[in-house]
């Protein structure tokens, strides 16, 4: 595992190994390249925007849209919508208002992809590609929503740079994640992903392990 990736809990190796393996699943990553427009999901911190913020110093974005109100799995601690909380957020990080569109709409991932495009469109903009930036833990599944709903625009994976800590939260979480795939396919919210059978042996190595998945 890279240094970066901490252990804060003593699980035995095997569950140490399937959550790394799980994570780098749902973590898909693109190469970066220059887009119509950038979509932040709305998350538990603010990593995606500083990963947004990154971007446009690159000249890869030039237009920003986010409208997370708050969701399952938002920062209970966060008093205003996480739109907000972003906003103010790249201000700070040098991105100016003008680029940036915003509304505390939506409560979980559907919801923000419905508003994404029709928010895209009324600022004048009919995106062939956008960039989509959520944590590495949900990316896999917003892009599958994303691409599901809106089938002929491009979508390019830019996670943002959270790293890995292997403990409970994190095993729950991966936990929710991956029993959403088939629930949220069988309604038509998302594409239905393809599980290698590496991933599905991991992830019932660390059933047993759940304490609190959402």
């Amino acid at each position: 595992m890279e240094k970066s990736r901490q252990n804060n809990e003593e699980f035995p190796i095997k569950i140490r190994l399937a959550i790394t393996d799980l994570w780098d699943y749902l973590r898909i990553n693109d190469p970066i390249k220059e887009a119509d427009a950038a979509f932040i999901f709305g998350e538990e911190n603010i990593t995606p925007v500083i990963k947004a913020a990154e971007l446009y110093r690159l000249g890869c974005v030039k237009q920003l849209f986010f409208n997370s109100k708050k969701g399952t799995f938002g920062n209970p601690e966060w008093q205003k919508d996480e739109a907000e909380i972003y906003h103010y957020e790249l201000l700070k990080q040098g991105v100016p208002k003008s680029i940036q569109h915003w509304q505390g709409l939506a409560t979980n991932t559907l919801e923000e992809v419905q508003f994404a495009i029709p928010m895209m469109k009324n600022a004048g903009i009919d995106p062939k590609n956008v960039i989509l930036i959520a944590l590495p833990i949900h990316q896999r599944r917003a892009w599958a929503t994303m691409q599901k709903q809106n089938p002929t625009i491009e979508f390019i994976n830019i996670p943002s740079d959270q790293q890995l800590i292997i403990n409970q939260t994190t095993l729950d979480r991966i936990i929710s994640e991956m029993a959403r795939f088939d629930k949220y396919a069988n309604k038509g919210d998302i594409i239905k992903q393809k599980i290698p059978k590496t991933v599905e042996k991991a992830w019932k190595t660390i059933l047993p392990y759940a304490k609190n998945p959402r």
